[in-house]
Parts: structure tokens; sequence; C-alpha cells
């Protein structure tokens, strides 16, 4: 059996058909979320079309996102207490804080690169962030213009 072959036509079909399918990502367990979670999520969802997440890795976009908003909490907490603290005995020390920021950014970057979601030359020639910006510029065009009808383009007046 031949394998079939994949036309650019093909493909752009395929966008329309997803755009005018789409389903909004749910996060894992909604109800766990800030307002603040839940943008950080949407914007982690947007590298990848729709049709690419698996249900594992939508937990750990929600994990991401849970840990990206601690992560901005944390730095916003250590830039007013500032880099030096001062201890029971008044001698300055480094702020503790850091060591928190440090292991939190590293679990976010970790995570990021299991997801496939760090911005690389090398990922950029792969099939998902095509994809999945081709799926987002059908929205855009669908939303805008509300119809796949095209529009006729007036010409200016001289």
């Amino acid at each position: 059996m031949a394998k079939g072959r994949s036309t650019s036509i093909q493909a752009d079909v395929n966008n329309v058909a997803a755009a005018l399918n789409a389903k909004i990502v749910p996060p894992p367990e909604a109800g766990k979320f800030c307002k603040e979670e839940l943008a950080i999520f949407d914007l982690y969802i947007q590298g990848k079309a729709d049709q690419d997440w698996f249900p594992h890795e939508l937990l750990q976009v929600g994990q991401l996102a849970k840990l990206t908003h601690l992560f901005n909490e944390s730095k916003d907490q250590l830039d007013r207490e500032g880099s030096i603290v001062y201890n029971a005995r008044g001698t300055p020390v480094q702020n503790p804080l850091y060591s928190v920021v440090d292991s939190l950014i590293r679990s976010q970057l970790a995570l990021t690169r299991s997801l496939n979601l760090a911005s690389s030359k090398v990922q950029k020639k792969e099939h998902i962030l095509p994809r999945a910006e081709k799926q987002q510029n059908t929205k855009t065009t669908l939303s805008n213009r509300g119809s796949l009808l095209a529009v006729p383009i007036s010409k200016p007046n001289k």
C-alpha cells in the first residue's frame, strides 16, 4: 500500500478545518488555576497546533504555568527585598530567595525543553511550529473575515 502524499493544499484545508472545529484546549483541573496561571497556560499552548497536544503534555503545561507564575512572584519579591538581607545577628547575607528562584527557573526550563516549547533553530525546521503558526493565522483570518468567501478588493481612485 502506497503512503499518501500530503500537499500544501491539503495541509491548508486541514488547517481551515481545524480552525473551524477549533476547541479551546482546557487546562487540566481548571478550578485550581488562578487568572494569571490560566493566561500563562494559554500562551504556552499556542506553541503547538491543537491536534498536536497529548493529554499528558497538557498536564505538564499546567505544571509549567504554575511554575512560571510562582517564579514571577518569587522574582518580584526578591526585587522588593533586595539581594542582601541581614540575619538575626545583623550580618549581611545573600537573600535565600536566590536559591528558590534558581531552582524554579531550572525546573521551568527543563519542562519547557521536554515539551519542545523552547525556541531554537532546530525546532523551527520541524513540522510542529509551522503547523501551529498556520493554524493561528487561519484562526485570525476566520475571526476577522467571518467567512471563507473572497472579498473583492476595490481599486484606489486616481
